[in-house]
Parts: C-alpha cells; structure tokens; sequence
C-alpha cells in the first residue's frame, strides 16, 4: 500500500517499500542510482608495473564527514602519497560507490615521493536504509580494479527525540531538532504496520509536531518531508518510542537528540 498526504501542497509522502524489519531510529541513506564509472570513455591504459598500488598509502582510510542534514552536501578531501623514491605512480581510475558522491576525475599522476589530494563532495538523500548515518566511498586504481578505497563516513541529525512520553489522552509531543526547524513542509505519524495515519501535524510554529493516538503501540512512524534550499524536498522518516506517563514521573528521561 502507498501513503499519500491528502491535499497537500507538497509532493505526497509514501512508505511504499519501507519494511517494518528494516526500521530504526533514523532511516536516511544514500541515494541508490549507481554513479557513472568516471573515465569509462577513456582508452583502457596499459597495465601498470606490478606493485605499483602498494607503493601508495592514504592520508585516512575512512574520512568523518561530520553532521549532514538530508539533503545537504558537504565537502570531503584526503591524500595519496607515493612511497617510492624514482618511480611515478598514475591513478587511472578513480570512482565513487554511487550517484550521490563526487569526485576527482581520473587520471592523476604522483610522483616519486608527492601526495595527490582527492577531493569532490557527498550528498545525502532520501531514506530506504537503516540508522542515523549515511555514507559511501570512493574507489581508486592503477589498473582496472579498485586497489585501494577510502569510506565516506557522515552522521546524519534525528528528527525527533528517539524517545517521548505518552500523555494519557493518547497525545504525543515531539519537539523538532534545531536544525530541521523553518525546512520542514509537512509531518505525518502512523502507527506500526499501518497505513491510517494519526490525528496531528506540525504545528504553527514548526518547532514541534503533535499527535493524537489510541492505539495499543509502544512506538509511532514519523515522516517529514524536507525542504531543500533549491525549492525542491526529500522524504525523512524516524520511528520514535514512547516512554510511559508513569515511568518519566518517577525520573526515567526521555532520550534527547542532539541539538547541535
């Protein structure tokens, strides 16, 4: 089944494909299209001398993107430096696991004993994955194999609390994180495993959503549909759990997102 917004201004929001086993707090991934293979309409080169990739070493092998809003691009560069003393080591193919990266075009050449720096920038898009991060990599060759790879590594920002009390007339209250606050168009919450959505929305402030539910469920489906600065949006989904009336009095805290 597919889940729709009636009369919304905004392009509808649909769970078609969300898998209840995949759900977790955030679920924000990379765009899925696989990336054009860059340098794919170059003459393939002559196979480089044997070795040739071991004499390389990476800056890092895994770059921390730090905090991307979904969305968002940010910026990412490392360093290949070539150990040997007397012999030029050409990067023939350098790409990137998908759509959402970009990155140096090939070929780059360092010699003897330099450092080549790589540099492009990561995008976070729409969720079908699981967690509150989001990543990729960018592959680099001397000959037609990926001898070497670096992880892209961000962390994207939750929504809501991963955790709220329930009033006992069934509402909910979910404060918005900070950085979501003025760019979200809409919100829609549903109970597990259903399609009928819960009473509620965002409010006129957009600092919070809230909504009204009776159903017997420890958790609720929140999803948001963003706005981009180009005018454009992409969908935001987070699961939120509720924390009983009864345990918050007697000291048990809710799970804050961060709001940096």
């Amino acid at each position: 089944m597919t889940r729709s917004l009636d009369a919304s201004p905004t392009p509808a929001i649909s769970r078609t494909g969300w898998r209840a086993a995949d759900r977790s707090p955030l679920m924000i991934a990379l765009c899925l299209a696989a990336a054009p293979f860059l340098g794919c309409d170059r003459d393939t080169p002559a196979p480089a001398e044997a070795g040739a990739a071991s004499m390389l070493r990476l800056s890092a092998d895994t770059v921390e993107m730090g905090k991307v809003l979904p969305g968002d691009s940010a910026p990412y560069s490392f360093t290949v430096h070539n150990t040997s003393a007397d012999t030029p080591i050409t990067l023939n193919y350098i790409w990137s696991a998908c759509g959402c990266t970009t990155t140096t075009p090939p070929p780059v050449t360092i010699l003897p004993g330099g450092d080549a720096t790589i540099t492009g920038e990561l995008t976070v898009y729409e969720l079908t994955g699981a967690g509150d991060r989001a990543g990729s990599a960018v592959f680099l060759g001397v000959d037609d194999d990926h001898e070497l790879e670096v992880d892209l590594d961000a962390r994207v920002p939750l929504p809501f609390p991963e955790s709220v009390a329930l009033g006992a007339d069934g509402r909910i209250e979910l404060p918005l994180h900070q950085r979501y606050r003025g760019r979200v168009l809409s919100a829609v919450a549903y109970p597990p495993l259903s399609d009928d959505p819960l009473p509620g929305g965002l409010t006129a402030s957009g600092e919070t959503a809230v909504f009204t539910s009776h159903v017997a469920a420890d958790t609720i489906d929140v999803v948001l549909r963003v706005r981009l600065q180009d005018g454009s949006s992409v969908k935001v989904a987070q699961t939120v759990q509720f924390t009983p009336v009864s345990a918050s009095a007697e000291g048990v805290h809710t799970h804050q997102a961060d709001p940096r």
